[in-house]
C-alpha cells in the first residue's frame, strides 16, 4: 500500500465511512467515493482493515442492491454467505450464489477457507445465536425438556376417555415436547393422538454430553484372562497335557 492508502486505512478504522475517510486521506471529494468502493474491495487494505479491528459490514439488499457498498466482501460472496446461513451446504450455496455448478465444490471449499468469508459466517452466526439465545446451557435446557417428557402432564381424563389439556393448564416444559396432536374420526368415534418428541434421542444427546455412553477402556487378556491368579493359556495347556496322558 502506499502511503495515502494507509491513511485511508487509518481514517476508515477512527470514522467507519469510506467516503469521509477518503476525504480524510486526500482524495478529491469529485471521486472520494469511487476510490473507498474501490479500496475496500482491494484484499490488501481488507486485510490492513481487519488488522486494525474493523469488524466486517455486510450490504443490505434493498431496491436498488448496486448503489449500496459492502466492504471486504465482493457482491458473489455476499450472496455465498447469505445462502451459506440458510442452506448450511457449500457447493448448494456456491451454486445459488452464481458460481459455476461444475466447480461448486471447490469454490465452496475454497470459500470457506477464505478468511473474509469465514469471519461473515462466523459474524453473523454469532449474532444471529445471540439474537435468538442460542447457547450451550440452551440447548442441554430443551435436550432436558424432551428427555424427561411425560404424557401424563399433557392430557387429562374426561367424560369421552382422555382429552389434551387446555394450553393455558401445560407448563412451558410439557407442551414444548409435544411434536404432534391431531384427531382421527371412525367408527368408534373421534379418536384424539398425541405424539411428543423423540424421548430416546433426546437422552441419548444428554448421556453423550455427560459421557455416559463413552467406550469403557479394553483390558489387555493378561490382566483379566487368569484361572487362581495364573495365566490362563498356561492352565489349559497344563489341563490338555493331563488329558492326553490320561491324568484327568
Amino acid at each position: 500500500m502506499n502511503p495515502r492508502q494507509r491513511r485511508f486505512v487509518e481514517e476508515y478504522a477512527r470514522l467507519k465511512n469510506g467516503k469521509q475517510a477518503a476525504l480524510a486521506a486526500g482524495y478529491p471529494a469529485t471521486c472520494a467515493a469511487p476510490m473507498a468502493s474501490k479500496f475496500l474491495r482491494k484484499p490488501e487494505i481488507q486485510e490492513a482493515l481487519i488488522a486494525a479491528g474493523v469488524a466486517l459490514a455486510f450490504a443490505q439488499y434493498g431496491p436498488k442492491p448496486a448503489s449500496r457498498v459492502a466492504p471486504f466482501l465482493t457482491p458473489r460472496q455476499e450472496r455465498f454467505v447469505e445462502h451459506y446461513l440458510v442452506l448450511a451446504k457449500g457447493a448448494e450455496a456456491a451454486r445459488r450464489a452464481g458460481y459455476s455448478a461444475r466447480s461448486a465444490h471447490s469454490i465452496a471449499d475454497r470459500l470457506l477457507n477464505t478468511p473474509r468469508v469465514a469471519a461473515a459466517i462466523s459474524s453473523a452466526q454469532a449474532e444471529r445465536a445471540a439474537r435468538l439465545r442460542v447457547d450451550a446451557s440452551r440447548v442441554l435446557e430443551e435436550c432436558a425438556r424432551l428427555s424427561y417428557a411425560d404424557a401424563r402432564n399433557v392430557l387429562v381424563s374426561g367424560p369421552q376417555g382422555l382429552a389434551l389439556k387446555p394450553p393455558e393448564e401445560m407448563r412451558p416444559e410439557d407442551s414444548a415436547a409435544i411434536a404432534e396432536v391431531s384427531l382421527r374420526s371412525g367408527k368408534r368415534g373421534t379418536r384424539l393422538k398425541v405424539k411428543l418428541f423423540d424421548k430416546l434421542g433426546a437422552l441419548t444427546l444428554l448421556a453423550k454430553h455427560l459421557g455416559l455412553l463413552a467406550p469403557k477402556p479394553q483390558q489387555d487378556w493378561r490382566e483379566s484372562e487368569t484361572i487362581a491368579g495364573r495365566d490362563a493359556r498356561e492352565e489349559l495347556r497344563e489341563r490338555l497335557l493331563k488329558l492326553a496322558r490320561g491324568g484327568e
